[in-house]
């Protein structure tokens, strides 16, 4: 089958295609970032330039196209129509070099995780995935709150939430009801 497009609009649409800051990246990020965790980006001295890295826990984390580095199962794996033996040889050698990456960053002492463009769907077991990866968070300086993990244990906590509100709130509207009494009761005396 052809390709839809002219070869000079392929290209220009191919060379668009970022291999850094990406949206499923960009999501992992802001997610292990709002987990507590830190992080450097693109560590350029490891084994295949993993997206995230974990230093102090010698762990990494790869944030995989389905289509690009080719993820067994996934239908956004597939192949594309048009000039098949390029493209079949171009993600065979991806996914090679993937799992070659992988194999030189164990031999130094390193964990890697790699997390699919699919597995973003359902942000509960990614964050499980993510917090099981990484391990314990280390605070330095101030603790942060807790995050609730389950559905029920939220609804306690927005409830509690909004029950401190509202005593708040009744005790400023009390003592401004008892400020304005007074006022009321100097008036009267004078």
């Amino acid at each position: 089958m052809p390709d839809k497009l002219s070869r000079e609009c392929r290209s220009t649409n191919m060379r668009a295609i970022r291999g850094k800051d990406t949206a499923p990246e960009m999501v992992v990020r802001r997610m292990v970032h709002g987990m507590g965790y830190r992080y450097r980006l693109h560590g350029r001295d490891l084994p295949g330039s993993p997206d995230l890295v974990f230093r102090s826990r010698r762990k990494a984390i790869f944030v995989h196209g389905c289509f690009w580095h080719q993820h067994k199962g996934c239908p956004r794996a597939s192949e594309p129509k048009s000039n098949i033996e390029f493209w079949r040889a171009k993600l065979d050698r991806n996914a090679a070099r993937d799992a070659e990456q992988l194999k030189s960053l164990r031999k130094i002492g390193w964990r890697a995780l790699v997390v699919w463009q699919c597995e973003l769907k359902n942000d509960r077991r990614l964050a499980a995935k993510l917090r099981s990866f990484l391990g314990r968070k280390v605070y330095m300086g101030r603790k942060k709150r807790a995050e609730p993990d389950d559905k029920e244990q939220f609804t306690r906590f927005v409830e509690k939430s909004k029950e401190i509100q509202r005593d708040d709130a009744k005790e400023v509207f009390e003592e401004a009801i008892t400020k304005i009494i007074k006022k009321k009761r100097k008036f009267k005396v004078q």
